[in-house]
């Protein structure tokens, strides 16, 4: 289960890395159509993190359930 939690976490600091560059890169563009990928890419930087949460906690309690 370690295994699995440390390749999520693997997983979701590439994913906010990916995130946080392409806000950055956005940021500097002035087409019409940045604002709204810009926004969207803001609001993943809200979510992700906290659905890697929810699932990480979701596969320790199913953890600690199946060790009892």
């Amino acid at each position: 289960m370690n295994k699995l939690r440390r390749i999520l976490a693997l997983i979701g600091v590439i994913v906010i890395a990916v995130l946080f560059l392409t806000t950055c890169i956005l940021g500097l563009f002035g087409s019409p159509d940045t604002k709204d990928l810009f926004m969207a890419s803001l609001a993943a930087l809200v979510i992700v993190p906290g659905l890697l949460y929810a699932m990480l906690l979701v596969a320790k309690i199913l953890q600690d359930r199946h060790d009892q």
